[in-house]
């Protein structure tokens, strides 16, 4: 069963992707908000994501957080 902990360390790595994304293509964020509101933003659908497959296979409760994050930060 993947751990909250774990989609937190997701959330972070995602979040660092995306800022350097903005910042080398100089893209402004989808969000209308600074770099602290897209977190918090992506930290809920996280966990709301989480908290529908936690029970899944470990692989494939990751995988659904993963596409729900990209599509949130359109990546």
């Amino acid at each position: 069963m993947l751990k909250w902990e774990e989609v937190q360390e997701q959330v972070d790595e995602l979040i660092k992707q995306y800022s350097i994304k903005s910042a080398n293509k100089s893209l402004t964020i989808k969000f209308d908000g600074r770099l602290e509101d897209v977190y918090q933003i992506c930290l809920l659908k996280a966990y709301d994501c989480w908290n529908q497959f936690k029970d899944l296979p470990m692989d494939e409760s990751r995988q659904k957080v993963q596409q729900t994050l990209a599509i949130a930060l359109d990546m």
